[in-house]
């Protein structure tokens, strides 16, 4: 038994990527004429002939069912990095955006009316790596085919156009996969019963007029492939493992192709051929028993050495010559039918192999009635060739290809139409500034990156894996920059990666001089300084003037929107995983934050903030200021609402746990947090910022916060002008202070005032009111009662920030202002002596910073 043999039942199960290729078919009775494609013949000799049985377990194996589970599983992976472009060309029209179909078109009809196709034809389609030559190809190969169709169609009723053509085979498409897996079960599809087909046509189709239209484009298609007027072989080189055989391959492709359209003559003239190449090439030996349709094992019989029978073979016959001649004869017989010969990517070949590939072609370019269609990028195809053969590689090419033709220019515009149109696929949602942000980053960036059609899919396949993970944790514009610095200065990138602390904002930092000494010495190795200091600038604002960067117009792209920025530090780690830092609260759960009630949302953040570590703290601080911002924005009704919840939640923004640890000169979150609400209050109409004020101090139950607000808005009473107007609050400033002077009165009566989160700010806001007296009162009495002397301890203990070590203080000339400090310090002595831990405690940090106040 053949170690090829395949069952019946395999036959018919057998996947076509096994059972088409030549070994499996030589007891099938197809293509007797086989090249090289499987694996070699090295490979074949020693694999088959000393491991019979093994290549027969390695098919089944191969044709086993995939189990569901690893079904499941890259179905998963596909889901979860989902690729926008693979790099096949485009087949259709329709999907043509560049305007290539017309050069296509033109490019067809020459093919098919080329009239020096009787003595070969040599056709050089140039364009550099990625400009589309394989699209084109394909565009040029379907025309092919449709205007072969609109000839068979040709006399009857109604003629049919190529563009009706392109729109029946839209709806081909939809029935094809049907078709095609047929024909891969070895099942002929038009044996298929008439109704059962029609329904399936019918269900994938949608609509009965379309089924009908398929049907009739597949019943077109089916009579030009039984008597095409053009023959294509597709032949890629770069797919065969030696260049040594080549020749059999590109033959044995020849055969296989055109065998069965052309006829036995034509297809045993090129048997013959074969046969007497593989006969002069020893490696390609194997293949001659195939041709012959003997097994391996006939090379091998006992008492015959393998160089015998070689010799014996190689020294009788026609010679190649001879055998051309005849092949030449029997193409040239051929009558209104040629053969298309697509040779693709002869550049991406090394160079002995571009240059046996060349001189394949040249050997073979005059056959009668086949044209070669060969692309490749000329200087590179050229280089390949000098560099192997020692020659001017353009020189060489002339002599071979008849009819070169460049492949029209790309626009920047179209190339730019691409981007946007991939953008807006994978962003449908996008906001009008993110789009303006977009197309400043073409202009300033990308386009002097982004060259070819194969440079905007390979941008656009890397950004769509990137953002499918971290859309709701980055900034768009923000990750396709970095996507497009990874991509093409990978040096730059591993830079940023590098120094990502360095470069990101946190609080205001001194420039770090060394650092960007660093970065020009990799900037110095790059070809595109311009756009990449652009977009570095774009970025990292920190680099624009260190670099000496000028975005003139760009400022605002720079600052916008900087919640999920790159340079805001707590997201910058987001931009360099493929999953998002589950410490980074996402847009959507911002989003539902914004969108949720005040109170509800105010505690959820309160509790986050509560069960959050430092380092974690200091983060949600920052999205929760950014919230703020958002929330108190003056375009939002529900502003009011807002505002009285925040100031009813003095834990989330009076908080300054973990300040201690922070640099020196960086604000504390709550004097930040401050300095946002009031921002938001002053960027408001005076009557609306007087009435919401005046509705909070009526309702809020802490009024720590609103004291400094008030304060702050309102100034401290200047007893020479006791009635003047503040410029925050107009004619509404005594009304506004008043009314909080009210309620910290009656706080004070009831004894909840030193309750209240933050007491300190309160009587600092009554003290400027002008009641001087009436707050030395009150701390008077506090002072003697167990629950007030504790809380009074604590206000007048701030923390110095030191580069030499931090420490607490108490500023004397201030707080003497509000307190006795002297009979505290009385009261403070005497609790350090107390039995209760807790107040032991205070009392004595109370005398260690008035010590430390006194050195």
């Amino acid at each position: 038994m053949s170690p090829f043999y395949l069952s019946p039942k395999a036959r018919t199960q057998t996947p076509g990527r096994i059972r088409d290729h030549p070994a499996a078919r030589v007891e099938m009775g197809k293509f007797p004429v086989v090249g090289p494609d499987l694996a070699g013949p090295t490979y074949l000799m020693v694999h088959c002939c000393f491991l019979r049985t093994s290549l027969r377990h390695v098919v089944a194996w191969a044709c086993r069912p995939r189990p569901k589970k690893l079904t499941k599983t890259i179905r998963f992976f596909q889901r979860l990095f989902p690729m926008r472009h693979s790099d096949r060309p485009i087949t259709q029209p329709s999907e043509d955006a560049l305007g290539r179909s017309e050069f296509a078109l033109a490019l067809a009809q020459a093919i098919d009316q080329l009239l020096v196709a009787k003595h070969g034809f040599v056709i050089g389609l140039i364009g550099e790596w990625g400009s589309g030559k394989s699209s084109v190809v394909e565009l040029t190969l379907r025309f092919l085919r449709h205007k072969e169709m609109a000839l068979m169609h040709a006399g009857k009723d109604q003629e049919i156009s190529l563009s009706e053509l392109d729109v029946m085979s839209e709806r081909f498409a939809r029935i094809e996969p049907v078709i095609t897996s047929l024909e891969a079960e070895n099942r002929d599809a038009t044996l298929w019963e008439r109704t059962h087909r029609d329904r399936e046509f019918l269900r994938l189709c949608g609509s009965a007029e379309d089924a009908e239209i398929a049907s009739q484009y597949w019943a077109l298609l089916r009579k030009v492939q039984e008597k095409p007027r053009n023959i294509v072989v597709r032949f890629s080189p770069w797919l065969i493992a030696r260049n040594a055989e080549l020749a059999s391959a590109l033959i044995s492709d020849l055969a296989r192709a055109s065998g069965e359209a052309l006829g036995e003559e034509v297809r045993n003239a090129f048997t013959v051929l074969l046969s007497r190449l593989a006969q002069v090439t020893p490696l390609a030996g194997a293949a001659v028993d195939i041709v012959g349709g003997g097994g391996f094992g006939g090379l091998f019989s006992a008492g015959m050495d393998i160089s015998d029978r070689l010799a014996k073979r190689m020294t009788t016959g026609p010679t190649l010559d001879q055998v051309r001649l005849q092949l030449r004869k029997t193409l040239g017989s051929l009558v209104d039918q040629k053969i298309v010969v697509v040779v693709d990517d002869l550049d991406r070949l090394t160079p002995p192999e571009a240059a046996e590939m060349v001189a394949l072609v040249k050997g073979l370019g005059d056959l009668p009635n086949v044209v070669y269609i060969l692309c490749y990028d000329e200087d590179r195809l050229a280089g390949l060739l000098k560099t192997a053969l020692g020659i001017d590689g353009g020189d060489y090419l002339q002599k071979i290809v008849q009819y070169p033709v460049h492949l029209p220019p790309v626009e920047v515009e179209d190339l730019a139409a691409l981007l946007d149109a991939d953008i807006r696929s994978i962003l449908p949602e996008i906001e009008d500034e993110t789009r303006s942000r977009v197309g400043n980053a073409w202009f300033a960036v990308l386009q002097n990156y982004l060259r070819t059609p194969r440079d905007v899919r390979r941008l656009m396949n890397a950004y769509s894996v990137a953002i499918a993970g971290l859309s709701d944790h980055t900034d768009p514009v923000d990750l396709l920059l970095i996507e497009a610095i990874r991509l093409h200065e990978p040096d730059i990138y591993t830079w940023i990666r590098r120094n990502l602390g360095n470069i990101t904002q946190g609080e205001e930092e001194d420039e770090d001089s060394s650092l960007i000494g660093d970065l020009e010495v990799h900037l110095a190795k790059t070809q595109s300084r311009g756009p990449l200091e652009a977009a570095l600038a774009l970025l990292f604002s920190k680099l624009a003037a260190p670099l000496g960067v000028h975005l003139s117009g760009l400022e605002d792209d720079a600052e916008s929107n900087r919640s999920y920025r790159i340079a805001n530090r707590d997201s910058a780690r987001s931009y360099f995983r493929l999953t998002p830092d589950a410490n980074v609260w996402s847009k959507t759960f911002v989003e539902s934050i914004k969108a949720s009630e005040p109170q509800v949302a105010l505690a959820k953040l309160a509790s986050l903030l509560e069960h959050a570590d430092d380092k974690d703290r200091t983060r949600f601080q920052s999205r929760i200021l950014t919230i703020a911002e958002d929330v108190m924005s003056a375009q939002n009704p529900n502003l009011a609402e807002w505002f009285g919840a925040i100031v009813d939640k003095p834990s989330i923004f009076m908080d300054e746990r973990g300040w201690e640890t922070a640099p020196p000169f960086t604000r504390s979150f709550r004097q930040q947090a401050s300095i946002v609400i009031e921002s938001a209050l002053l960027a408001l109409p005076l009557e609306r910022r007087a009435r919401i004020l005046e509705r909070t101090i009526r309702s809020a139950r802490d009024i720590s916060l609103l004291s400094i607000l008030v304060r702050t808005l309102a100034r401290d009473v200047n007893p020479q002008e006791p009635y003047a107007s503040s410029e925050a609050l107009g004619g509404y400033t005594n009304q506004i202070r008043d009314l909080l002077l009210k309620r910290v009165r009656v706080m004070a009566r009831d004894g909840s005032l030193l309750g209240q989160y933050r007491p300190s700010g309160i009587l600092w806001f009554w003290w400027g009111a002008g009641q001087v007296e009436a707050v030395r009162r009150f701390t008077e009495v506090a002072m003697d009662s167990k629950a007030g002397l504790p809380v009074l301890l604590r206000m007048p203990i701030s923390l110095v920030k030191s580069t030499a070590g931090n420490y607490e203080r108490i500023d004397r000339a201030d707080w003497q202002n509000l307190l006795d400090l002297d009979r505290l310090e009385m009261r403070a002595m005497l609790l350090a002596h107390s039995e209760d831990p807790e107040n032991e405690a205070i009392a004595q940090r109370y005398i260690a910073a008035l010590h430390q106040t006194l050195q």
